[in-house]
């Protein structure tokens, strides 16, 4: 398991940074990161190996930070998107409470490079037409945007 960050958006080769990486340990093969991390940096984790080839498993990755009382989070944010994989070779899926109206994927021009309508609460965006790089994918849900910062392979 690896823990990377982006220090440069211009140069893929020379500015993902590695924060951290760690094997599976003993007989639970368990890999563990501790590090600390800094606010608002966006965080790339990637899990390499998986059961024998021919056979399919599960894994699970948990985040854990410092314990937060009820005080700090008055509600739930329902406009919440998860997203995986990330970096992306070709399809990127996207998951929400509340159903996606649409999703922009933008370059770091700022140019609209693709537009779908999803309404739906699952999907998956079809990037297997764009280059490699770096993008921010705007997600709408309930007439709230939210971006994304994710990396096509």
């Amino acid at each position: 398991m690896h823990l990377y960050t982006i220090v440069d958006d211009t140069n893929l080769s020379s500015g993902v940074v590695e924060i951290a990486c760690n094997d599976d340990v003993g007989v639970s093969f368990k890999a563990e990161i501790t590090t600390t991390l800094v606010d608002q940096q966006v965080y790339y984790i990637q899990v390499d190996g998986g059961p024998p080839s021919g056979t399919t498993g599960t894994f699970d990755i948990g985040v854990f930070g410092p314990t937060l009382s009820t005080e700090t989070f008055e509600e739930v944010d329902r406009t919440a998107v998860s997203y995986f994989p990330n970096p992306v070779t070709n399809k990127l899926t996207l998951k929400a409470q509340q159903n996606i109206q649409n999703v922009s994927v933008f370059n770091m021009l700022g140019q609209e490079v693709m537009r779908t309508e999803m309404n739906l609460q699952s999907g998956e965006l079809d990037m297997s037409s764009l280059q490699s790089g770096a993008y921010f994918v705007k997600v709408s849900i309930n007439d709230t945007i939210e971006t994304l910062r994710i990396i096509k392979k």
